[in-house]
């Protein structure tokens, strides 16, 4: 090419033509080596899950500028590595997309965090227990609201009683909330601080109950009792900066576990088979532990349960809705970021797409099932950022 060039310059006798040439032929071979510049960062030796239409499995991918710039075999993308080229060798871990949470609440999570650290409680002595190491620290008169507690999660399976959470003189209120229906629970010191006897009138509006025994005795049980309650219930005040170190809390939490995008809500095999793109989330509302938070946002507890259909106890519910584990990733990665009009831009490795990438602790595809939801991210990357590291064993 270059030659034919030349010669067409050299016919012309026009140096100005030559030169130009010149130029086009410097311009072309900068093009060329633009497209083979050292990556930044480059990935080998990986069971590489693309999650592109194809569902193709690699070796390797590089990343440059954030994004991906090749995924193939080890010996293409060793082609990619310069002086300054970060290189990961996983030893044939599994490497998967980004993982994409579509539906958290982390700036709510972050401030009761900063207020409040979440604590799982499982049963009503872990509540007494903790609203009497609470009573220590809290001034006389002042409420103590427990953590917020999914029902199913008590191993008593019910709320507890008003009287189960007289331990002390303080008053105390017990939490729930399911969609737009509030439950409270109260303890006498409560329902006496708030001036809630058996003759107090529900509020107007046909919403609120005050739940009572077969004598009429209040049970201590409210159900969105608004005015009743809220103004014993303010929410702590709290500093930017003990707010943003809480977010980052958070934000790391998710990087830990191989999340790399998160949404605050949008939003199984039904609707596959309807031609529907369903992503899988938590509902993440409180608590930074991946597995012991309201709700779990561990995005391999969740892809367990959407292929075993198994709850904590093992029993399995609607077994005809399980979906396969390459259903579950695609859920959790490109549905995910179709869902927020993202898909050209992340949610599978390819070229062009955003370097978000976790290299995990087992292979999602073959490990066995009860495996999956213990599976670890041993690297998170963000735009080829390593946001989270762990030991590669």
């Amino acid at each position: 090419m270059h030659s034919h060039l030349y010669l067409l310059a050299k016919r012309s006798g026009r140096l100005a033509r030559s030169a130009g040439l010149v130029v086009c032929i410097l311009f072309a071979c900068l093009i060329i080596r633009g497209a083979e510049l050292p990556a930044d960062l480059v990935v080998l030796n990986a069971k590489l899950v693309t999650v592109n239409n194809e569902f193709s499995i690699l070796e390797a991918a590089a990343i440059r500028e954030g994004r991906f710039v090749a995924a193939g075999s080890n010996s293409d993308i060793k082609k990619l590595i310069g002086e300054r080229t970060r290189v990961m060798d996983v030893h044939g871990k599994t490497v998967i997309p980004g993982l994409i949470e579509s539906h958290v609440h982390a700036l709510g999570v972050a401030r009761d965090e900063a207020v409040q650290p979440f604590i799982q409680l499982s049963s009503v002595p872990e509540i007494q227990q903790w609203v009497r190491e609470q009573a220590r620290k809290t001034p006389a008169g002042e409420w103590i609201q427990i953590p917020r507690i999914d029902l199913t999660r008590l191993q008593e399976g019910r709320l507890p009683t008003r009287f189960e959470l007289d331990v002390l003189d303080h008053p105390v209120v017990f939490n729930w909330q399911y969609g737009s229906r509030q439950i409270q629970v109260l303890n006498t010191a409560a329902l006496r601080a708030a001036n809630i006897t058996r003759d107090t009138p529900a509020p107007a509006g046909g919403k609120a109950k005050l739940l009572k025994d077969a004598h009429g005795e209040l049970t201590g049980v409210l159900e969105n009792p608004g005015a009743l309650t809220s103004r014993f219930l303010k929410t702590k005040p709290i500093s930017d900066e003990a707010f943003l170190t809480a977010l980052k809390k958070v934000h790391q939490s998710y990087n830990r576990i191989g999340i790399t995008s998160i949404k605050h809500f949008i939003g199984l095999a039904d609707w596959s088979k309807g031609g529907l793109k369903v992503a899988i989330n938590s509902d993440h509302m409180f608590g930074i532990d991946p597995n012991k938070s309201l709700n779990p946002f561990n995005p391999f507890l969740a892809m367990y349960v959407a292929v075993t259909r198994k709850t904590e106890s093992g029993r399995v519910i609607g077994p005809e809705q399980k979906i396969s584990r390459a259903q579950a990733l695609r859920m959790a990665t490109i549905n995910a970021a179709y869902l927020s009009f993202d898909e050209k831009r992340k949610g599978s490795i390819e070229v062009g797409k955003l370097g978000d990438f976790a290299v995990l602790s087992d292979d999602l595809l073959t490990c066995e099932p009860e495996r999956i939801k213990a599976i670890e991210s041993l690297a998170t990357l963000v735009g080829g950022k390593l946001v989270h590291e762990a030991a590669l064993r």
